[in-house]
């Protein structure tokens, strides 16, 4: 059977989500309330009931360079979104 020349087109609905700047910082300055508290719980229990003393100080390095870069990358995009609007 042939096609008949008949094109039937579906249109996708398309959805928009912004969220106001204002929001945004509020939300990451609450996130970065909680992860500087949990950050400072950890580091803490690294440091006092550390199993190998000589290893705390190396691994607290390496989680505040990953910490940084994460929150270096998300203030970035935030900046990045909130001049884009």
């Amino acid at each position: 059977m042939k096609d008949a020349g008949i094109t039937i087109l579906q249109e996708t609905p398309s959805y928009t989500f912004v969220i106001s700047p204002t929001v945004l910082w509020v939300i990451l300055s609450v996130f970065f309330i909680l992860f500087l508290t949990i950050s400072v719980i950890i580091i803490y229990h690294w440091t006092t009931y550390s199993y190998a003393p000589k290893t705390v100080g190396r691994v607290v390095k390496i989680y505040g360079f990953g910490a940084a870069l994460l929150i270096l990358s998300i203030v970035t995009s935030a900046i990045l979104y909130t001049t884009s609007t």
